[in-house]
């Protein structure tokens, strides 16, 4: 994985795009730390899947856990606060 500054990589995007299309991984920097990265497109979908799996466990984990009413909860609060 190489780097190139933010105005290294505006003049040199044709290339950073073909070194992509080969496989490569370029991270952009500006001020000196990592801002963005030029990466195939599949590595971006092969992320966008694992982000969108961990969703669905979240939603999955979130049915399983126990729900309470509104009032049931400010209840409880007030309760306690006193």
């Amino acid at each position: 994985m190489t780097s190139e500054t933010a105005r290294a990589a505006r003049n040199r995007l044709g290339d950073l795009i073909d070194r992509a299309l080969r496989g490569e991984h370029t991270v952009i920097t500006r001020n000196g730390k990592e801002a963005a990265a030029v990466v195939p497109v599949s590595l971006l979908r092969r992320l966008r899947l694992l982000e969108d799996a961990a969703d669905r466990r979240a939603v999955l984990d979130a049915l399983h856990e126990p729900v309470y009413a509104l009032d049931e909860v400010l209840r409880e609060t007030l309760e306690r606060c006193r």
